[in-house]
């Protein structure tokens, strides 16, 4: 195989020698017996000292990548090619009972934006809150077998997540029915409805797509991000976990906005949703300025809650503070895609959606990924979130004009 070293890269030589070996095995690019170069060899061919090598040898030795033999030098070790089946294995299991059981989910986010739309979202927090402890609980309980529980490994972190989400939608319904006068569930009154479905996914279709394009993105960014090594992977993965918690506070703004912008809007009243826009947006840039401050000042101490290694740090510290750089305009960009949502031309939040992760993060980070810099890479998300902020601005701009005609046609 050819290696492709970065000297001028963060990352030291023999664990890019390893990465690189790591991958192909993934891959399939690297057979069980296939034999590697020999330490010697590889050093002369790659300009480095052949003690590199051989450090790089000896970890993956040590993780179960390679077995070393005096006449046949380094080969790769037949379990090992096992692990990637295995993987899928898992995820296969995982998969079908969540989708099986996927009713669940379903009902719970059904019944929590009932509570949202009229205005108790202190409720729906409740009932989101019972089925994340009840998730939280049962996942060691079903996972290792404790308690008297069965170990069921994969299949129980699956079976804990489902029966969350279950107690939380049938709690949902029970608040709904008790504590929201609004509305008034019966049996007699479900019942299929075209006219009530097709207004349903004229709205709510733009939101499926951008669901599916933010999966898309993720994979496409973690096939770019492999090629340079795994532990990229795991700082994009540990980016993800660390911004929902500053991205969370802005989406709990957005639950008690979208239904004060709805009401004005539908009444013809422009100067209210104005106000509320400008709130929203102050509101939004103090809680993503924090955020920033936080990823700017300490990136390697949010990494170690994952219990990073050097190599991850090396990476991670640069990658969180250029990607940080992007909240200063997300925050707008986030009030705007649920303004869009809240009138009713859920439209121009997948347009936004689509321009920002399909036509430039992904596309700008492959043109990156071809300087072979990794530290280039994360630069697409600033990219991507100035396209973004740029196309908010003037959809709402016109979104606002159209809610100023509105007013004076009522007005005559």
């Amino acid at each position: 195989m050819l290696f492709r070293l970065d000297f001028q890269s963060a990352v030291p030589i023999y664990r890019q020698i390893r990465d690189q070996v790591v991958l192909a095995v993934a891959q399939g690019e690297l057979t069980p017996g296939e034999r590697l170069p020999t330490t010697r060899a590889l050093a002369e061919d790659a300009g480095v000292n052949v003690m590199t090598v051989s450090k790089a040898y000896q970890l993956l030795k040590a993780e179960g990548y390679l077995v070393t033999d005096r006449r046949a030098g380094a080969v790769v070790r037949a379990a090992q090619a096992k692990a990637v089946p295995e993987i899928v294995e898992y995820g296969v299991q995982y998969t079908r009972i969540c989708l099986g059981l996927s009713v669940g989910i379903f009902s719970q986010f059904c019944f929590e934006r009932l509570l949202q739309s009229t205005g108790r979202t202190s409720l729906a927090m409740c009932t989101q809150l019972l089925g994340a402890i009840i998730n939280i609980v049962m996942d060691p309980i079903l996972i290792f077998g404790l308690c008297g529980a069965p170990r069921m490994g994969v299949a129980g972190a699956a079976v804990a997540t489902v029966v969350g989400q279950i107690v939380a939608a049938i709690v949902g319904l029970i608040v709904n029915i008790k504590c929201n006068h609004d509305i008034h569930i019966h049996r007699k009154n479900i019942r299929w409805d075209p006219i009530v479905a097709k207004e349903i996914y004229r709205v709510g279709f733009p939101s499926i797509v951008m669901q599916s394009i933010s999966s898309i993105m993720t994979f496409g960014m973690n096939k770019i991000l492999f090629v340079f090594t795994p532990t990229a992977t795991a700082v994009f993965g540990a980016y993800f976990k660390i911004q929902s918690f500053v991205f969370m506070p802005i989406f709990g703004l957005n639950n008690g906005m979208v239904p004060i912008i709805s009401y004005n809007y539908g009444a013809a009243r422009p100067q209210r949703v104005w106000k509320t826009i400008r709130l929203s947006n102050i509101t939004a840039m103090v809680i993503m300025v924090v955020g920033f401050t936080i990823f700017q000042l300490f990136p390697s101490t949010l990494l170690e809650l994952f219990d990073a290694s050097e190599t991850m740090l090396a990476i991670g510290v640069p990658a969180l503070r250029i990607i940080s750089v992007s909240f200063l305009l997300a925050g707008f960009c986030i009030i705007a895609g649920s303004v869009f949502q809240a009138i009713g031309n859920p439209v121009y939040s997948l347009i936004v959606s689509v321009c920002r992760q399909m036509v430039v993060l992904l596309p700008v980070a492959w043109l990156l990924a071809q300087t072979g810099r990794l530290g280039l890479v994360w630069l697409a998300f600033l990219a991507a979130e100035i396209v973004s902020v740029t196309l908010s601005a003037i959809f709402l701009r016109r979104t606002m004009k159209a809610a100023n005609a509105l007013e004076a046609e009522n007005e005559q």
